[in-house]
């Protein structure tokens, strides 16, 4: 089961990538609960994220798959 909170450590786990990579996205605009502590590097394991929120904004970075039938009618 997944945990709903977690720090940076543990999002970067559970999404497969780098703490460094959790890091961007938070200066990128991803939610988190404490933004105030992002500015200060130190505290950049403190940080706390709803892994809901976390979720649905990079989702709203991809693409919806474009549907087999629609790209027959634009190539034939």
């Amino acid at each position: 089961m997944t945990k709903a909170y977690m720090n940076t450590s543990e999002l970067a786990r559970h999404f497969r990538v780098t703490p460094a990579r959790v890091r961007e996205w938070v200066a990128q605009g991803c939610p988190c609960l404490n933004p105030g502590l992002k500015s200060q590097r130190a505290k950049w394991q403190h940080l706390i994220f709803r892994v809901s929120d976390v979720e649905r904004w990079l989702n709203s970075f991809t693409q919806p798959e474009p549907r087999l039938t629609q790209l027959q009618f634009d190539f034939h």
